[in-house]
C-alpha cells in the first residue's frame, strides 16, 4: 500500500516539578541505578515511563496524585527490586497504569461535548477522534463527516506504522444512527487526492463493507452488525469538536463533496 507521511504533532510539555526524573547514568549512585544503567532494556524502559510520566501530568486535572503516585512506586516498587526482571515487571506495569491515566484523562475532555452535536437531522454530522499516546506524542485518528438527509460524505484519516492514511468516503444511512460506507478511495498524493475527487473515476473509488454507528457520542466502525454490542472492545472514535464551522461546511461547494452529499 502506497503511503504518504505527515509529521506527529508533539504535545506541549509541562514545566513543573517532577516526582520522576529519567536516570542519568553519568552521576548514577543508586544501587537500582546502577542496575538500570548497565541494561539497556531498562535504559529505554526509564526513558518511555518518564516520557509517558510527563504527559499525564500535562493532561491529568490531578497531577498531584499522580506526582505523590510516582513517588510510592518509586521507594515502594522500583528500589524493592533486586533482580533485572523485577525491574522490567515494574516498569512495564507503571506504564501501562500511567496510560490508563492519561486515557481516563483524555476522555474528560470529551464530556462538555457530548451535547453539541445534530443528534436528530445529522447525527453523523461533525469530527470524531480516537487517539493514543506514543511516548511524548499524541495521535489521532479522525473522521470529518458531512451530512444530508441519509447522505454523508467526509475524510477519514487512520495512523499505522508511523504513518497516516486520508481517506475520502461515501456512506448512506438507511437507520438513524447506522451507515454503510459504499465507497472508498485513499488519497496517497496530490494526483490521487485530484482523483478521488472525481467522482466518476471509479478505478480510484472501491467498494466497502464498512459500517459506521452511532453509539451514545461515539463513533464506531466495523463490517460486522453488532458494532454497539458492549461487550465487544474496541477503541471508538469519540465526537471531538464543536459543530463543523461556517469555513469547513462551505466544503459542501468543493465539487466531489457536493456531488456525493447530492447524490441520491
Amino acid at each position: 500500500m502506497s503511503t504518504y507521511s505527515l509529521p506527529i504533532l508533539s504535545l506541549v510539555t509541562l514545566i513543573t516539578s517532577h516526582a520522576c526524573h529519567a536516570i542519568d547514568c553519568d552521576i548514577a549512585t543508586s544501587k537500582t541505578e546502577i542496575t538500570i544503567c548497565k541494561n539497556e532494556t531498562l535504559v529505554s524502559l526509564d526513558s518511555d515511563l518518564n516520557l509517558t510520566y510527563d504527559e499525564v501530568i500535562y493532561k491529568s486535572p490531578h497531577p498531584e496524585s499522580i506526582r505523590q503516585q510516582q513517588k510510592r512506586w518509586l521507594h515502594q516498587v522500583r528500589d524493592k527490586c533486586a533482580t533485572i526482571d523485577c525491574l522490567q515487571q515494574a516498569y512495564e506495569h507503571r506504564i501501562e497504569k500511567l496510560i490508563d491515566a492519561w486515557y481516563q484523562a483524555k476522555r474528560l475532555e470529551y464530556l462538555p461535548l457530548a451535547n453539541k452535536r445534530d443528534r436528530r437531522s445529522r447525527p453523523f454530522e461533525g469530527h470524531w477522534e480516537r487517539c493514543w499516546l506514543l511516548g511524548r506524542d499524541e495521535v489521532c485518528g479522525t473522521y470529518t463527516l458531512y451530512q444530508n438527509g441519509k447522505r454523508i460524505c467526509g475524510e477519514w484519516d487512520t495512523f499505522a506504522t508511523s504513518t497516516f492514511y486520508l481517506h475520502r468516503i461515501k456512506a448512506d444511512s438507511n437507520k438513524k444512527e447506522v451507515a454503510k460506507v459504499t465507497e472508498i478511495c485513499e488519497i496517497q498524493s496530490e494526483a490521487i487526492s485530484s482523483m478521488c475527487s472525481t467522482a466518476e473515476r471509479v478505478d480510484h473509488w472501491g467498494a466497502s463493507k464498512q459500517l459506521l454507528s452511532i453509539c451514545g457520542n461515539q463513533l464506531r466502525s466495523s463490517e460486522t452488525g453488532k458494532i454497539c454490542d458492549s461487550t465487544i472492545v474496541d477503541d471508538p472514535y469519540v465526537y471531538s469538536f464543536t459543530p463543523l464551522s461556517a469555513t469547513e461546511l462551505q466544503r459542501h461547494n468543493e465539487p466531489w463533496l457536493k456531488r456525493c452529499l447530492e447524490a441520491k
